[in-house]
């Protein structure tokens, strides 16, 4: 008997409760401002639009209270409702002048500003202001239009560079634009790090990144005349870049990057750093400073692949375009997420042959804040056109992936830590057949309005051979 009233309890009370979740009050928001003041032009209706974002506690705050009680939800048929997330709608918080939120805006039928009132708003205050736009339909003189009320609470959106892109709720500043500077690797479509934040419609950026790195690897001693490999050389890689917001979910880049190779200028600064901190030479104090040697022999029946001062010079000049699509500017416990498709081609490569000049990248990108720090991932593939590096065959895939964590220890500036891993790109030729592990340190800080510098160092932590001795890396971004 117990037994049985135990359950016959335990289904009625499941049952109130689930009749106490289904009857929970809610205002029936549009799916979109547009749809909302579309339907208010056909009914007549006046609108109410609240801008909120997913990291904002104190909307989270007035959305299950203020927003949900019987008084308020019992007029919501006499308006129109919007609901609209800044985050992602950075153009139309912007129109609206909205520079924090919560902010609720009482609009006419035709969109005319009734009243707006900033920061928390009460249940009882909101609903006189309903009230007083149903009886007269005009001005609201007691709505604040400007700042808050001595009770109401608030939170800013950011300005100047951040304040530009959507999703900086879960977005810093980003990692550093180094791509992957490996031997094989930076031969090709290397993939870009970016966070899931796009550009605000109509807002455009100026990119400008170059990077310097060294490279020495030998197998076993330099003297012997048995080496598979022997890498002594330095790279410059220029790119100059322009991104356009086609929407607040869209956005467009076009990229121009060129690259050159040379004598070891930074020989002797590696030197040194090895020195001072009691890191083996590998050889490299036993050759003269400045030499270019890239001397490959993968064997197998492969032929030798030696590169000797009369390749030295612009070696590669590639023109590309990415779309970048924002998929969720996240919420408190959801990152950021976005996905890109970028299309390269070759204008002059003196070392790649065997099919054709474009290479196809696809990637995805997420971001989550937590407190001052700001953690970024990356997944990408790449499909490349050519696939002989003279007369040597490289595969025409690579996978790739990047893990960043950014600390902004100040308003306007971050140091940052990141890991870009590459696949391996030669079949069967230690160790370039294994993936390339590139760690960058640096910092980004925000020198003028909108415009952002970028400084970092490159070094081989794991893949000491399949990845540049050292590098260095320089940036600016400017928004507009």
């Amino acid at each position: 008997m117990r037994v049985i009233v135990s359950m016959v309890l335990t289904v009625l009370v499941g049952t109130a409760l689930s009749h106490a979740r289904g009857s929970d009050p809610r205002l029936p928001y549009r799916r979109s401002y547009a749809a909302a003041r579309n339907e208010a032009h056909i009914t007549g209706k006046p609108l109410v639009v609240v801008f909120t974002a997913a990291w904002c506690p104190v909307c989270k705050r007035m959305e299950d209270t203020v927003l949900r009680q019987p008084e308020v939800v019992a007029m919501a048929d006499q308006f129109v409702w919007a609901l609209v997330d800044i985050d992602r709608e950075l153009t139309l918080a912007r129109d609206h002048g909205v520079l924090g939120v919560p902010t609720i805006e009482f609009l006419s039928a035709d969109e005319a500003l009734l009243g707006r009132h900033v920061g928390m708003l009460g249940t009882t205050p909101l609903v006189d202001r309903l009230q007083e736009i149903k009886r007269a339909g005009s001005y609201i003189p007691s709505t604040s239009t400007d700042l808050p009320g001595p009770t109401s609470q608030l939170v800013w959106r950011p300005d100047g560079y951040r304040g530009s892109g959507i999703c900086f709720s879960h977005v810093g500043y980003g990692p550093l634009s180094v791509v992957a500077q490996s031997a094989f690797q930076s031969l090709r479509l290397g993939m870009q790090p970016r966070t899931p934040s796009t550009l605000g419609k109509g807002q455009y950026e100026i990119q400008a990144f170059s990077t310097w790195s060294n490279f020495w690897a030998v197998d076993g001693d330099v003297s012997s005349p048995d080496k598979r490999y022997f890498l002594d050389y330095e790279t410059l890689q220029t790119t100059l870049g322009f991104a356009y917001g086609i929407s607040d979910k869209l956005e467009l880049e076009v990229e121009y990057q060129g690259r050159s190779r040379f004598g070891g200028q930074l020989d002797g600064l590696s030197e040194g750093f090895h020195d001072l901190f009691g890191i083996d030479q590998n050889g490299r104090d036993e050759v003269e400073h400045g030499l270019f040697r890239l001397d490959l022999d993968p064997g197998d029946g492969r032929g030798p692949v030696s590169l000797d001062r009369s390749d030295r010079g612009a070696f590669s000049r590639t023109l590309g375009i990415a779309f970048q699509h924002n998929l969720t500017c996240g919420s408190r416990r959801l990152p950021a997420i976005s996905y890109s498709v970028e299309l390269r081609h070759d204008l002059r490569n003196r070392d790649l042959r065997g099919g054709n000049d474009l290479d196809v990248g696809v990637s995805v990108s997420a971001s989550r804040r937590i407190r001052r720090f700001y953690f970024y991932g990356s997944l990408g593939n790449a499909w490349f056109g050519n696939d002989d590096f003279r007369g040597l065959e490289l595969r025409d895939t690579q996978w790739s992936a990047m893990l960043a964590v950014e600390w902004r220890f100040w308003a306007r500036a971050s140091l940052l830590l990141h890991w870009l891993g590459t696949a391996g790109l030669v079949d069967d030729f230690d160790p370039f057949d294994k993936r390339a592990d590139e760690f960058t340190l640096g910092i980004k800080t925000e020198l003028r309005d909108r415009g952002v510098l970028e400084i970092g160092l490159i070094e081989n932590l794991i893949s000491f051979d399949n990845t540049p001795d050292v590098g260095y890396h320089i940036g600016f971004r400017q928004r507009y």
